[in-house]
């Protein structure tokens, strides 16, 4: 067992209690203010029940004081269940390796935990699914090695949303994902760099594919050739990036609303690989402040065009458009 950190009040936690004692044992630490070191025991009871009350719901009201948590005795556990030690925000630092035996994550994993500078997830090597809300909001991670995650086909909804720490981030171990979920990376807005080769096989892609990611400055979206829509949001507000690379989509027939909007620092874009697309969403390059010219050519199979149509970008000078494009109300009437 870990020793009990200094200043920290020992809690033992049985999990064969029933729900009802376990919140009554926890309650007047976590109100009175107390670091908790907390030990699991005892996992043939209801050891759901147990990590639901140590993640913090509203019925103890928030586990910020829990400091330190052992799990060595999950060495048996195979499923991880929803919202494990969520909203633990004075955790620094956990020890992963009693779960590698876990084949399930599920969701919320962690989520909020953002005073979580270190986690090292190689005990996780037998996970073949992650629930949504991986490690959202973990904000004070600066590094993540996905190796472990190299059996997961689909990465869910809000995957490491938010984590503004990470600087850097391998993709590689993701090359047999097919889905991508939505928010996949939302505002992390430390990321400089990110290669998008291990995606290669993917076909989906959900909302808000990086969205407010500010720190990307080139992008090369190639590996997406497999995609057949580029959904809601995709790279809104990528306000630092200047260099958006692509030689294919042949896939891509829709885009959603909002693509690319309000990426204010692109000076040009190449529509050439999306010439298979047939629907355009609305709010198309909104705010793109930095667009100065715009060549709508290879947009010629084009049967649906939404509003606001450029909407806000305010340097564009001059617009080719084909003939067919010019029938839509919705193309600006200056480019018509």
């Amino acid at each position: 067992m870990q020793p009990v950190p200094a200043g920290c009040v020992a809690m033992t936690l049985d999990v064969s209690l029933t729900t009802g004692l376990i919140e009554t044992a926890l309650r007047p630490y976590v109100r009175s203010g107390a670091v908790l070191h907390v030990i699991v025991t005892n996992i043939s009871g209801l050891l759901n029940a147990a990590i639901s009350l140590m993640k913090g719901n509203s019925r103890i009201g928030g586990c910020e004081n829990i400091h330190t948590v052992d799990l060595a005795l999950l060495r048996n556990v195979t499923t991880v269940e929803s919202a494990f030690l969520a909203g633990c925000h004075g955790l620094t630092a956990l020890d992963l390796s009693p779960l590698r035996n876990v084949t399930k994550v599920g969701d919320s994993f962690f989520q909020g935990c953002g005073s979580l500078t270190y986690l090292d997830l190689t005990p996780l090597l037998s996970v073949t699914s992650v629930g949504d809300r991986f490690l959202m909001g973990c904000a004070s991670l600066h590094t993540l090695n996905l190796t472990p995650l190299r059996n997961v086909t689909t990465v869910r909804d809000c995957h490491l949303y938010s984590c503004t720490g990470l600087t850097a981030l391998d993709l590689t171990p993701l090359r047999n994902v097919t889905v991508v979920g939505n928010r996949f990376l939302y505002g992390c807005t430390g990321l400089t760099a990110l290669d998008l080769t291990p995606l290669r096989n993917v076909t989906a892609v959900g909302d808000r594919f990086l969205l407010g990611c500010t720190g990307l400055t080139s992008l090369d979206l190639t590996p997406l050739r497999n995609v057949v829509m580029l959904s809601d949001c995709f790279l809104y507000g990528c306000t630092g990036l200047t260099v958006l690379g692509c030689t294919a989509l042949p896939n891509v027939t829709a885009l959603g609303s909002y693509f690319l909007t309000g990426c204010t620092s692109l000076p040009s874009v190449d529509l050439t690989p999306l010439s298979n697309v047939t629907t355009v969403g609305e709010c198309f390059l909104n705010h793109c402040a930095s667009l100065t010219t715009l060549d709508l050519s290879p947009l010629c199979n084009i049967t649906t065009v939404g509003p606001l149509f450029l909407d806000g970008c305010e340097s564009m000078r001059e617009v080719a458009i084909p003939p067919q494009l010019k029938r839509f109300e919705n193309i600006p009437t200056q480019w018509r």
